[in-house]
């Protein structure tokens, strides 16, 4: 489970790890900010498909990416009514 922080243009600001149930030392791997900054600043779920995958950890990897998918294109399809008052 993932925090998402987007800003108001869109883009992903932080990451946050609420729960993570992979392996230690091989799944847990998607949690070092190496990985996790590649994500910061995409607005797209094409742009977190380009990023690659962690040796060893392909389905973490695939796990955190289809997250941060689900968060943009959640925050793209709602975004008028975040900001409506």
């Amino acid at each position: 489970h993932l925090l998402v922080g987007i800003d108001e243009k869109g883009e992903i600001q932080g990451i946050s790890f609420i729960e993570v149930g992979e392996t230690k030392g091989i799944g847990t791997k998607i949690q070092e900010n190496s990985f996790v900054k590649k994500f910061l600043n995409i607005t797209t779920a094409n742009e977190a498909d380009k990023i690659d995958d962690i040796t060893g950890a392909t389905y973490s990897s695939k796990g955190m990416k289809d997250a941060v998918k689900l968060a943009v294109s959640t925050y793209t399809e709602n975004k008028e009514a975040i900001f409506s008052e």
